[in-house]
């Protein structure tokens, strides 16, 4: 490869920009390239005009400033005088090479329990670079057959318990689904029942915490996963507890915890992993640069949006509702703390989960749907729940 790039850089101011924008100052070339790609970066700094390097320049050069190398440096510029590389298709796999190779560090950073966001970073400041390209020009007119997939009921994603999935009913990748209720209401509960339904569909999720640390929250999952309380998991032995929760479909689940995050790093993340399913509990929480709670809300609501439709994925996001809906069993878009009207305009589908006293003591909670844009139903309906267990039964 190296060679294929030296070629282009020579060849093409516009292919040394793009290549030396993804090397930055870590350039790592064998001996001769690395003298070559040196003298390249002197070259087009010195002549920002240059649309090629001269290499009758470089032989004067070569020959004055590394008199012992010069033979094998005059065979590598003859080489480069003949070559006509496709420089387009060596920056796009040198781009998906450096990609990859970020992709590792950051997935080794993880298991390492280390900081990834600086790598996670700079992936994105390449990925972005990548996906900006437009040269495909306008798409033809939509025909029926663009809309088949998203009629497909294949491709519809259920969401559990059953009757919310009665009442959404066409869920599909794109989608932005908010949950919200008031703290200790069960939230996590519910969404982690909801991830034990993508799972049994066989969906990669990938669920992002920045309130509790992974050590409180897997346990919560696991348990959920399979039907066992905290005490009763940690009486089990690991070679059970790891066949069941495989069995669950654990393998194509990933739990994140960032420190709040921001949502570069959240789409460093998807774009690894490039799972079926994002969840972000607590979006509130995520940074965004908002001027205060109600701006950052609809920002973050934006973001998931977005995310959901760039990826390819489900978005579900999880915030609190405001002190409207204390002792409250059917929530509306109102409840919703610090933005009314924001961030539920980023949303499909709001599910609110309420609570009183008495449903509390009889182990009961109140789903209602103040927005169901995907499915129209708007009625609600009550569960049982096992909190020692986080499961909706």
């Amino acid at each position: 490869m190296e060679e294929q790039i030296i070629n282009c850089v020579y060849k093409c101011r516009d292919s040394y920009d793009r290549i030396s924008d993804l090397v930055g100052e870590e350039a790592v070339f064998s001996d001769i390239n690395a003298i070559l790609f040196d003298h390249a970066r002197s070259y087009y700094d010195t002549d920002k005009s240059a649309e090629f390097i001269d290499l009758d320049l470089v032989r004067s050069y070569i020959g004055r400033e590394y008199p012992r190398h010069a033979d094998i440096i005059e065979i590598a510029l003859d080489r480069i005088e003949a070559s006509t590389p496709s420089c387009e298709n060596v920056v796009k796999e040198y781009t998906q090479l450096k990609l990859h190779s970020l992709g590792q560090q950051i997935a080794t950073s993880i298991i390492s329990n280390h900081d990834p966001r600086d790598i996670i970073s700079r992936y994105m400041n390449i990925y972005d670079g990548a996906e900006g390209d437009v040269s495909g020009g306008i798409p033809d007119a939509a025909t029926y057959e663009d809309i088949e997939n998203a009629l497909d009921p294949e491709n519809i994603i259920e969401l559990y318990p059953p009757g919310l999935q009665e009442r959404v009913k066409y869920a599909t990748r794109g989608h932005h689904v908010l949950i919200f209720a008031r703290p200790e209401t069960g939230k996590s509960m519910f969404t982690i029942n909801l991830t034990r339904g993508f799972l049994d569909q066989g969906l990669k999720v990938l669920y992002i915490g920045n309130e509790d640390p992974a050590s409180a929250m897997l346990p919560r999952f696991f348990g959920s996963f399979i039907g066992a309380t905290r005490e009763e998991l940690g009486a089990m032995d690991r070679e059970t507890v790891n066949r069941r929760i495989a069995d669950a479909g654990n393998n194509n689940f990933r739990f994140m915890h960032l420190e709040p995050g921001t949502f570069a790093q959240i789409r460093g993340l998807c774009s690894i992993m490039q799972p079926d399913v994002l969840i972000v509990d607590q979006i509130r929480n995520v940074l965004t640069g908002g001027d205060g709670l109600t701006i950052g809300l609809e920002r973050a609501g934006a973001e998931m949006r977005n995310i959901g439709a760039a990826f390819n994925l489900l978005a579900v996001s999880i915030t609190q509702a405001g002190e409207s809906a204390s002792n409250k069993l059917v929530l509306g878009l109102s409840d919703i703390d610090s933005s009314k009207t924001g961030l539920p305009a980023t949303v499909d589908t709001m599910i609110g989960i309420g609570i009183n006293d008495d449903y509390d003591g009889r182990g009961k909670r109140m789903i209602s749907l103040p927005k169901n844009k995907i499915g129209s139903d708007h009625s609600f309906f009550s569960v049982d729940v096992d909190p020692s267990k986080a499961r909706i039964l």
